[in-house]
């Protein structure tokens, strides 16, 4: 769409109808297929409306703090207004920010037109508590979540998933696990709720590949921690279990180079790629590499 004299024009310019038809007058054609260009070819914006769902949760508050600092306008769904504010460093944010006080899972299709209007992108940081009624009486809401949030999104927004590196691509990219993991995933995918749940979201994007833009963030291990350095990979390095961590706030931080970072998300759209926190003795060694060659 673009932008026109009349607030109530409704034309839509698409391959199909050329843009002299429209009704309303502009200068020239030419100057209307630079700014069409221009739109589709452009970086994002250096202030993006960002919607954030999952928004108090362990990575969640990193990403709405992250989008924050970096001058960005963030839409936060929180059960509790003054929750999400006391998980931030304590300012004023102005209209940078606005809270939504709701359960994602209370939501009607109206209501996620409503917040994902204008939004540049969508993270989904959502998760099950670990609790029986967090596992086992929430349903299936990521997926959910997802398909609704998806459905509702403008055209050329961005969605952002976190995931697991539990959950295998399902373009059969990733490469076979040893016959141990696969009996401990089979036993997973049918006794806890969750692992299904984060399967069919991830799923769900990957039909739906032609219809918009999204990538899948799979950490592995998460751990509490500061942003430091790490890696990202295309499928999962070494084992399923104990073979690597992920500090949320590096989660986060890609999530959010995903956003502002056009490189990054161009490597990664409709792509599920796979965190780790580099090693701290790769780190110094990498380090110390670095010094020597400087010398």
């Amino acid at each position: 769409f673009f932008d026109c004299e009349s607030k109530n024009c409704r034309c839509c310019f698409t391959s199909q109808r050329p843009l002299v038809e429209h009704p309303h007058k502009y200068k020239r054609q030419q100057s209307f297929i630079i700014r069409a260009t221009l739109k589709e070819s452009k970086k994002m914006s250096s202030k993006n409306k960002v919607l954030v769902v999952g928004a108090t949760g362990a990575t969640g508050k990193h990403v709405v703090q992250m989008l924050l600092d970096k001058g960005q306008h963030v839409v936060a769904v929180a059960r509790s207004e003054e929750k999400m504010r006391s998980l931030l460093v304590q300012k004023d944010y102005g209209d940078s920010l606005f809270v939504k006080e709701a359960s994602i899972s209370d939501l009607n299709p109206e209501d996620f037109k409503e917040l994902t209007a204008g939004c540049d992108a969508i993270v989904s940081c959502l998760g099950h508590n670990l609790t029986f009624k967090g596992m086992y009486s929430d349903g299936y809401f990521v997926s959910s979540a997802t398909k609704s949030l998806t459905e509702a999104m403008p055209e050329n927004c961005r969605f952002i998933l976190m995931g697991s590196d539990g959950v295998a691509n399902p373009d059969g990219s990733d490469p076979l696990r040893p016959l141990s993991e696969r009996c401990v995933l089979f036993l997973l995918r049918w006794l806890v709720p969750p692992h299904s749940d984060n399967e069919m979201a991830a799923l769900y994007l990957h039909n739906h590949r032609g219809d918009f833009d999204w990538s899948v963030v799979r950490p592995t291990d998460l751990i509490d921690g500061d942003v430091s350095e790490y890696d990202i990979f295309d499928c999962a390095q070494g084992s399923l279990f104990g073979d690597g961590v992920a500090t949320r706030a590096n989660v986060a931080d890609l999530m959010v180079r995903l956003i502002l970072e056009e490189d990054t998300w161009n490597k990664y759209k409709h792509a599920m790629p796979i965190l780790y926190d580099k090693k701290k003795a790769e780190t110094e060694t990498e380090k110390s590499e670095g010094v020597k060659k400087s010398n």
